[in-house]
């Protein structure tokens, strides 16, 4: 089974990128995905929250990613997902 997602989101900081010990680029930034609905008493959009996701990648995908795209930016991410817990 795959845990693939697929996200269209915002770009919530600008791309961080960083190396590894043999140089190659990982890029990271946080994207949010805004959740609305149609309320139908009133036929208005309403703001249901906001999911906040990490995403990460590599190589030269990672290059790429981190010329760009910036802060605010709209995107279509595709990829693992990958769930930790935190306090």
């Amino acid at each position: 089974m795959s845990n693939t997602l697929a996200i269209e989101a915002f770009v919530g900081s600008d791309p961080e990128v960083r190396r590894t010990n043999t140089g190659a680029a990982i890029c990271s930034f946080r994207a949010a995905v805004n959740h609305r609905r149609l309320d139908n008493s009133t036929g208005e959009w309403v703001n249901n929250g906001t999911s906040w996701y990490t995403v990460t990648s590599y190589g030269a995908l990672a290059e790429n990613v981190a010329t760009q795209i910036t802060k605010g930016s709209a995107v279509l991410v595709i990829g693992d997902l990958k769930v930790r817990d935190w306090e």
